[in-house]
C-alpha cells in the first residue's frame, strides 16, 4: 500500500485512539512534517500531551 499523506495517516491514528480512550499512539513512520505540525498544535494548546 502506498502512503499518500503521512500527516493524514498520523492524524487519523490519533483521532481513532482518542475515540477509543487511549492516551498513547505510536505513529510510524515519523517525519519532520508530523513533528513540526504536532509542535505547532502543542504551542497553541490544541494537543497538550505530545512528547
Amino acid at each position: 500500500m502506498v502512503r499518500i499523506s503521512v500527516l493524514n495517516d498520523a492524524l487519523k491514528s490519533m483521532y481513532n485512539a482518542e475515540k477509543r480512550g487511549k492516551r498513547q499512539v505510536m505513529i510510524r513512520p515519523s517525519s519532520k512534517v508530523i513533528i513540526k505540525f504536532l509542535l505547532v498544535m502543542q504551542k497553541h494548546g490544541k494537543h497538550p500531551f505530545f512528547s
